[in-house]
């Protein structure tokens, strides 16, 4: 009896910071081996594993995207098993990613807060699909001063902050500088708010948001040309996340619109 073992570990995340902190491992038994995952995040991880197998069949067949719960240690999630005499091995490799990729629906009927105050009112310098930056992007960039105070657009569960970077500037270098919090919502979509104020975040991760809620300063952290704040709502997937269009309510709150790109918004609820 002889075995090859091959240990790789790849991740695709957000930004830099949003790596998830994930370990898999395994265990033999009588009938080959157990594979089990530690998830450390607060939200599920995706795993997106690829085998190649000698003298073993994997329980759960073809399946290749497992969604570990979070906060799990020692989560089994699939089993390797003998299915001949002789020679038997394993190698694997796996991609982590924050969230559940297997999510296709969302709440499409849900309007998000503008991530401003009342009585506030700021442009839009770039939106969905913008020609600087946001090729193949739906994000939008609100043109504000910083320091100015960021509420939450949807309620959720804060699952990643960083507000300790200071340098910035303009080039994909520096995106591992942006200071952001990353908010979990209840229909498994994601919110980004990223190059916020040194120093700023009133949230921590574990704690739960609602809409409207103050959680930062804006600021100018990060890839960035000049203060603002730049939001995402998206769905996470394996390869690219898929970022979403969404309804935003302007003015006194009863109207809901699409924001678009060089125009002013202003918030009277």
């Amino acid at each position: 009896m002889k075995l090859f073992l091959v240990f790789f570990i790849t991740s695709v995340s957000l930004v830099a910071q949003s790596i998830p902190n994930v370990k898999v491992f395994y265990e033999a038994n009588e009938n080959g081996f157990t594979l089990f995952a530690d998830n450390n995040e607060l939200c599920p991880v995706s795993l997106v594993l690829s085998f190649k197998l000698e003298n073993l069949k994997a329980t759960t067949n073809r399946q290749t995207i497992f969604v570990i719960p979070p906060l799990q240690k020692k989560y089994p999630f699939t089993l390797l098993k003998t299915i001949g005499l002789g020679k038997y091995g394993f190698s694997y490799k796996f991609q982590s990613v924050l969230g559940n990729v297997l999510i296709d629906t969302y709440d499409l009927n849900y309007t998000y807060d503008l991530p401003f105050e009342k009585g506030q009112s700021f442009s839009v310098g770039q939106g969905y699909n913008g020609i600087l930056t946001h090729q193949g992007l739906n994000a939008i960039d609100f043109i504000m001063p910083e320091g100015t105070p960021v509420l939450a657009v949807k309620g959720g569960l804060v699952i990643k902050t960083d507000d300790t970077q200071t340098k910035h500037g303009y080039g994909a270098e520096f995106a591992k500088f942006n200071n952001y919090i990353l908010v979990l919502h209840q229909d498994g979509t994601m919110a980004s708010y990223l190059h916020l104020k040194t120093s700023s975040a009133l949230i921590k991760p574990g704690d739960s948001v609602m809409a409207g809620q103050k959680i930062a300063l804006s600021g100018n952290t990060g890839w960035s040309s000049g203060p603002h704040l730049h939001l995402e709502i998206y769905l996470p997937k394996v390869l690219k996340k898929q970022t979403l269009q969404t309804k935003f309510k302007i003015d006194d709150g009863n109207t809901a619109v699409y924001l678009l790109e060089n125009k002013s918004y202003k918030r009277d609820y």
